[in-house]
């Protein structure tokens, strides 16, 4: 039991998940059968609570087969899942699948995918769902996942040996886990991407349009900054979940895609801004050559900009340009996610703001932890960090 704490640290999840994976199952049935020999020497007083705890393992497995067989049993017939492939070597892996029946995902919401047709069907990897549609009788799944070792680069191999740059293939799902947070309830929103992170802010962006055309929705203002590192990278998902044509009355909806590297041009907006950018070496730069694209809105009480811009961010300068536009009692939203390093500078700066200027009015901070990203709420009295787990 004692040696699931050491193999259950982030960088051996991280980097060797399969071995965690497999290392964890057979410690926690290890330690189940231990249980019944520790504890023979008080004859059979504690056989009932062995037995419960493993009532308690084997029913958690078997609710997670029965969820996976609910999901998925139509995969039996044939392959149910596209896979392909944008940005270069390093860009993201669309993968869209078939669930089997008809259910409804809430952002923040992540699944597992298992591979059974591959030589290791036993691994499952988790990844956010970045979009879906659903129909009368199933539900079309979009996970949008960057390119690193082990199963991602597996499956970017795949794609680049199908002839047609589409692979066909058969995976299993599990899910949805995971909870939603309720943006809705701020005036203004703040999401915060940086790379595969941008599926951890599309679902949310998508539903506060959705439910703001139903006047279900306080927000006023959502900002979205994404920060890819070429402008292949973002192609796919400015002509798919970014494509949207209008912004519904009362939301003003500004989405900035930061470029780090002026190579690739695939879309007009990066096109033109790439052809006024300039030579970029500073880590934190100075204002960038931005090309600005106003979509028509269907109101003038609403607005939809995109915004082109060479350079990374600074993390500092995003956040306190959002909460010095706050206006009396009004509130901000701010979920992140994006590498490691990127998290890092935007806790830093959650810290440096505390108790200076507008963060004397902050009186409360929750913290929990995940895999590089968070979710702040900060109203003009409190601030809450709450940390959200996506890939």
């Amino acid at each position: 039991m004692s040696l699931m704490l050491p193999f259950s640290i982030k960088p051996i999840c991280d980097k060797w998940y399969e071995f965690f994976l497999i290392e964890h199952i057979v410690l926690a049935l290890s330690t189940l059968t231990l249980l019944f020999y520790h504890v023979t020497v008080y004859g059979t007083d504690y056989n009932g609570w062995s037995w419960g705890c493993v009532a308690v393992w084997v029913f958690d497995r078997f609710i997670r087969i029965i969820r996976v067989q609910a999901l998925s049993f139509k995969a039996v017939a044939g392959n149910n899942a596209v896979m392909v492939a944008t940005g270069g070597e390093k860009g993201l892996i669309r993968l869209t699948v078939t669930s089997s029946i008809r259910h409804i995902p809430k952002p923040g919401q992540h699944y597992y995918i298992y591979t059974p047709m591959s030589i290791t069907p036993w691994e499952n990897h988790t990844f956010t769902i970045g979009s879906w549609e659903v129909d009368k009788s199933s539900t079309t799944l979009h996970f949008l996942m960057g390119t690193k070792d082990g199963a991602t680069r597996r499956m970017r191999k795949m794609v680049n040996k199908a002839i047609s740059g589409q692979a066909d293939l058969r995976v299993l799902v599990e899910g949805p886990y995971g909870h939603t947070s309720s943006v809705y309830r701020f005036e203004k929103v703040l999401f915060i991407a940086g790379g595969s992170g941008i599926t951890a802010a599309l679902p949310y962006l998508h539903d506060l349009v959705s439910r703001r055309s139903i006047g279900k929705c306080v927000t006023k203002k959502v900002t979205l900054v994404w920060v890819v590192k070429n402008s292949d990278y973002a192609t796919d998902v400015l002509s798919k979940e970014l494509s949207l044509s209008h912004s519904p009355e009362g939301l003003d909806i500004d989405i900035q895609i930061h470029v780090t590297s002026n190579t690739g041009v695939t879309t007009p907006l990066i096109e033109e801004a790439e052809s006024h950018a300039l030579a970029y070496n500073h880590p934190f730069p100075l204002p960038s050559p931005t090309v600005e694209k106003s979509l028509p809105s269907s109101s003038s009480k609403s607005s939809l900009k995109e915004t082109l811009l060479i350079g990374r961010p600074e993390m500092r300068a995003v956040l306190q340009t959002s909460i010095l536009k706050l206006v009396g009692f009004e509130t901000l939203a701010v979920l992140a996610c994006g590498p490691g390093n990127m998290m890092d500078d935007m806790r830093a700066t959650i810290v440096d703001a505390y108790g200076t200027g507008e963060g004397k009015k902050v009186k409360r901070i929750l913290e929990g932890r995940s895999k590089g990203s968070l979710f702040i709420t900060y109203e003009m009295l409190n601030f809450w960090l709450l940390e959200h787990e996506f890939d």
